[in-house]
């Protein structure tokens, strides 16, 4: 992942943005979770970044939202660990 966050983010915005049906069949759909994953532990760890729980939950629920089961625990575990619930929009 490129040390740029800012704009590796935005990449990653529109890159969802254009995630078609057919992405999800050959593994494209995986290789994007795994990115939406990174970025949710640059920001709950401070790698690169001002250290941001908040959105790090909002990367976890990105994944999440596109069927990554790690992004849910990602979210759940942030929570828990954090003592509050799970934030549903950012």
């Amino acid at each position: 992942m490129p040390k740029d966050v800012p704009r590796c983010a935005v990449l990653l915005d529109e890159t969802i943005a254009d995630l078609r049906p057919t992405d999800k069949q050959n593994g494209f759909q995986h290789e994007i979770t795994q990115q939406l994953m990174a970025m949710g532990g640059r920001y709950e760890t401070g790698d690169g970044v001002m250290r941001d729980l908040v959105q790090a939950a909002a990367w976890y629920r990105r994944a999440s939202t596109l069927g990554d089961a790690d992004g849910v625990l990602a979210q759940a575990t942030l929570a828990r660990n954090s003592g509050q619930p799970p934030e549903r929009e950012i």
